[in-house]
């Protein structure tokens, strides 16, 4: 598994579409990715509470979205529903994928939707819109299981909050030929928690101890948060081998790996 002179390359492990549109960025750039998405969403079925359609006139109420996927089928759910949108309440989107996608969906929303200055939880509790008397209500549009600080913070202070789960995120499973072949990565991408967590369970699953050794050993991890890069330490990865990106556009994601690559 030794990887020195070999040109540099990173196992590129967004879902769709973000991974797809990095893999083309790494094409255009000249930097070998090996695209491997590591996790699926698969979506829930959407019962729609009688609310919503009142909670849509109501100036004091929030609406949080979390991801891409949940925006598309937030919409879809919807349209299929013949209600319209915007709110009259205020519209946040976890990052700018995510407002891109809303404004996609609904062109009037350009150039109202509040998004914090890095696409995380931590910056989403920041914000003014959902701090204690700033909003009386909120519903939260997301997949199963996570944002848990988020929805904490809500409960903090004092801002009721429908949760929607809308999908789903499900770990793939690799077979191992294509996990021996990673081990020629000389950096891991891990845009979440869920997506390290795979990474290491295909990892544990397909490598024997020794090349698991040889290989979590010695392969830099690039993460978009501290909680990632926590979880990725417990787990026995040293710290000197995880960096941060601050942002979470492909954009600085190719900034980082070219910084990676040095």
């Amino acid at each position: 598994m030794d990887k020195t002179g070999a040109p540099f390359s990173i196992l590129n492990t967004r879902p769709l579409p973000m991974g797809e549109a990095l893999q083309a960025l790494c094409t255009t750039q000249g930097i070998q990715s090996l695209f491997c998405p590591m996790i699926e969403t698969k979506p829930l079925p959407f019962a729609p509470d009688p609310a919503l359609a009142t909670d849509l006139d109501d100036p004091h109420t929030s609406w949080i979205f979390i991801s891409r996927t949940a925006v598309n089928l937030f919409a879809d759910a919807l349209h299929s529903m013949r209600l319209s949108f915007p709110p009259r309440g205020k519209i946040i989107a976890v990052g700018p994928g995510s407002r891109a996608q809303l404004v996609q969906h609904f062109p009037v929303l350009t150039g109202s939707i509040i998004c914090p200055e890095q696409a995380n939880s931590e910056s989403l509790i920041q914000l003014p819109a959902l701090q204690s008397g700033s909003s009386k209500k909120a519903w939260l549009f997301k997949g199963t299981g996570g944002r848990t600080l988020l929805a904490e913070h809500l409960k903090q202070q004092d801002i009721p909050v429908e949760i929607v789960d809308l999908y789903r995120r499900c770990p793939v499973k690799y077979p191992k030929e294509q996990v021996i072949s990673w081990c020629e990565c000389h950096a891991l991408l891990a845009t979440s928690v869920d997506i390290a967590r795979a990474i290491l369970g295909n990892t544990h699953a397909q490598l024997s101890p020794a090349q698991q050794q040889e290989f979590l050993g010695q392969t830099k991890w690039l993460v978009l948060s501290d909680r990632i890069k926590q979880f990725l330490i417990s787990q026995s990865i040293a710290a000197s081998q995880i960096f941060i990106c601050e942002q979470t556009d492909n954009s600085s994601i190719i900034n980082d790996i070219n910084l990676l690559a040095k």
